[in-house]
């Protein structure tokens, strides 16, 4: 399951208190991203190992635009809210959804530039699109470069990822029919859970 997940995405109100949080948690500290243009949003990245990385995105002040990507700024605290899973051919799994009467959303190109100035693009269904409470991953495409963990701050590696719903069986379906195998358990609520190796331990992200 782990050469599928391409990032985890933790959200926070405020990048600068994300990337102070995860840092003390971890010991391995983030470094800024970028800006992601026309969609409110700002982030910083750390390495996973297994060609994964964590994502701690906020709301970026410096954007004045119509709606935050995903929604992260109704979000109230901190916590693993979303992940990706890697594709080549991002229409094509949308397809697999459309013909067991799903949508995981439109497929579009987006991009933005890395501190260094230069270029980063992929290809992704539409991550406004919210399946499974979350649970169900949007998927992206890098192409030919890959994704952006060469370079960054290593030291950390995901051991196990799971998650927690009230109807399992519905998202393992979803997730089956997307070619993917994420363990689900019931539980009260929808939950991301990622155990992360680190510096300083065992530390799970919720």
């Amino acid at each position: 399951m782990l050469h599928k997940i391409d990032h985890l995405l933790y959200s926070t109100k405020d990048l600068s208190e994300g990337i102070d949080h995860i840092h003390r948690l971890t010991g391995v500290k983030p470094v800024i991203g970028g800006s992601h243009p026309g969609l409110g949003t700002h982030n910083a990245l750390l390495g996973l190992d297994h060609n994964i990385y964590l994502e701690i995105i906020a709301p970026d002040p410096n954007q004045d635009v119509d709606r935050v990507w995903m929604d992260l700024d109704q979000l109230e605290n901190p916590k693993l809210f979303r992940w990706a899973a890697s594709s080549t051919d991002v229409k094509a799994v949308r397809d697999q959804g459309l013909k067991a009467g799903f949508d995981i959303g439109e497929v579009k190109s987006g991009s933005r530039y890395k501190p260094d100035g230069s270029l980063l693009e992929w290809t992704l269904s539409d991550p406004n699109v919210n399946l499974g409470d979350g649970l169900v991953p949007f998927f992206i495409d890098w192409g030919a470069k890959g994704n952006p963990t060469p370079g960054l701050p290593t030291g950390c590696r995901l051991e196990a990822f799971e998650a927690v719903h009230p109807e399992p069986e519905k998202i393992k379906s979803m997730l089956t029919t997307l070619g993917l195998d994420l363990e689900t358990k019931t539980g009260i609520s929808a939950q991301l859970i990622a155990k992360l190796q680190t510096p300083k331990g065992l530390v799970v992200l919720s």
